[in-house]
């Protein structure tokens, strides 16, 4: 007689309609809430109240953006106000069960400083009236204002400027920190007091564009080219934009400062007095205005044309 093994069919059979009576009782969306900017994407989880993934819909309830069916959201490109967006999972079981989470949207960080008029030294070729940045996930935009009766005016593509044209650096510190890095150009040729103190790991040097038409990004430590900056004059009004990859890894939170002039020499300094620009804070302070005349400082040379780069670091 044929034995038939009904054991492992019963323990099957059982594991089955036990799985049948579990019922998810709670849904948890995590994270409950994020932050972003335009463009910025956050990845949403649901999970049951053992902490076991499930599969739920996804939608934005409310709010601007779009999430994806794998719960990735995403924020649009454009934001000009601060807003919120109301993400929810809905698991369709035995019952219905949902859960949510709140994305708050941003505009781009914005920081800028006011320079004052009038406050140009040396050749007195340019005078800048503001400095300002604008940072969003993928890029960092500086925006320099120059004074009406000295509009930039700046090299070809693949040119070293002349005198008369726009020259200088604007320097970037990386980790926030002055006691890294190296000594910025303001620190070193404007003749103000307190100088920017901050600490340099790159720089743009405005004396040459290269074939592209964009400024180098340059390394303070080893002087070697890392990126570009696309520059835009309009008017009054220099842009150069600037890919947030390009600033080796940096979120583009920064402290900035720079000095700026043609290639004779410096004429004016942002900020003329005080600490560095900083691309995470708005807003910044406005200077008084300066009816002194600053002694002329030399450009120092480099190869085969004047810029001046701090030689030694300030921490070894």
């Amino acid at each position: 007689m044929k034995r038939t093994n009904l054991i492992g069919s019963v323990l099957v059979l059982g594991l089955v309609l036990l799985a049948g009576c579990m019922r998810v009782q709670t849904l948890l969306v995590t994270p409950l809430s994020a932050l972003v900017e335009p463009g910025e994407t956050v990845a949403f989880t649901a999970t049951d109240e053992l902490a076991n993934p499930i599969v739920v819909t996804w939608a934005v309830d409310s709010g601007p953006g779009a999430i994806s069916a794998a719960g990735v959201y995403t924020a649009p490109a454009t934001i000009t106000e601060v807003a919120a967006a109301t993400i929810t999972a809905t698991y369709t079981g035995v019952t219905t069960i949902t859960g949510s989470a709140v994305v708050t949207l941003v505009p781009p960080v914005l920081a800028e400083i006011v320079d004052a008029e009038g406050d140009t030294f040396g050749p007195a070729t340019y005078d800048v009236l503001s400095i300002s940045t604008a940072r969003t996930p993928t890029e960092l935009t500086i925006t320099v204002v120059f004074d009406s009766t000295t509009p930039p005016d700046i090299p070809a593509a693949g040119a070293i400027a002349v005198p008369g044209e726009l020259t200088g650096f604007i320097d970037f510190d990386l980790d926030e920190s002055d006691a890294t890095g190296f000594a910025s150009a303001n620190a070193m040729y404007c003749p103000c007091a307190p100088i920017s103190a901050i600490g340099t790991d790159l720089f743009i040097s405005l004396f040459e564009r290269n074939a592209a038409g964009n400024y180098d990004i340059i390394s303070a430590t080893t002087l070697v080219d890392v990126g570009d900056a696309e520059p835009d004059v309009t008017g009054d009004v220099l842009t150069l934009t600037i890919e947030i990859a390009d600033l080796g890894g940096d979120d583009g939170i920064t402290n900035l400062s720079s000095v700026l002039g043609d290639f004779l020499g410096p004429t004016d300094c942002m900020p003329d007095e005080g600490a560095a620009v900083t691309t995470s804070v708005d807003p910044m302070g406005v200077e008084p205005e300066v009816d002194l005349v600053h002694a002329y400082f030399l450009w120092s040379q480099y190869d085969e044309f004047e810029w001046g780069v701090q030689t030694e670091p300030i921490t070894p």
